[in-house]
């Protein structure tokens, strides 16, 4: 009982984190986008990286061909369906430092299903709640500028 109340406080204070840095995000693109946020989240339903290839593509078939190409192998070079150990080294490698392995280590870190991660393990699965947070914040960093930008853009015509 004591290691599940454990995990259950544990979660609710990674969720508390998540959402003050949402929010703090938030705030901080409300005040510099050049159009209203709150009409382009609850009407338009729309997010960062998707802004930014749909104001690229000029079709929606292109747009879904573009992501399922991008994510299709980034989410199967991870640990998400099998081990990284019997792995060459040089894909191993790519496998443990991929966002997705990360976000996969935590989740079973923070619910207690699964091992740890090996000895042997790059650095993000060792940290694996911290590496997808920092991973959150970079992507976020580098395509929500672009996707603002391609945005106003294509909106200004």
């Amino acid at each position: 009982m004591d290691q599940l109340l454990n995990l259950v406080l544990t979660t609710l204070v990674f969720s508390l984190v998540g959402i003050i840095l949402f929010a703090l995000a938030f705030f901080i693109i409300v005040k510099i986008a050049p159009f209203s946020t709150r009409k382009e989240i609850e009407e338009d339903q729309n997010t960062a990286l998707a802004i930014l290839i749909g104001s690229v593509m000029r079709s929606v078939e292109a747009v879904n061909g573009v992501m399922f190409t991008v994510l299709f192998p980034i989410t199967f070079l991870a640990n998400t369906f099998a081990p990284t150990e019997p792995m060459s080294h040089w894909l191993r490698v790519i496998a443990e430092w991929n966002p997705v392995s990360s976000l996969a280590q935590a989740m079973r870190e923070l619910w207690g299903n699964g091992p740890a991660a090996p000895a042997s393990a790059q650095l993000p699965l060792h940290h694996p709640v911290l590496a997808t947070i920092l991973w959150s914040l970079a992507l976020t960093a580098i395509f929500a500028p672009f996707a603002l930008r391609a945005y106003a853009h294509r909106t200004a015509d």
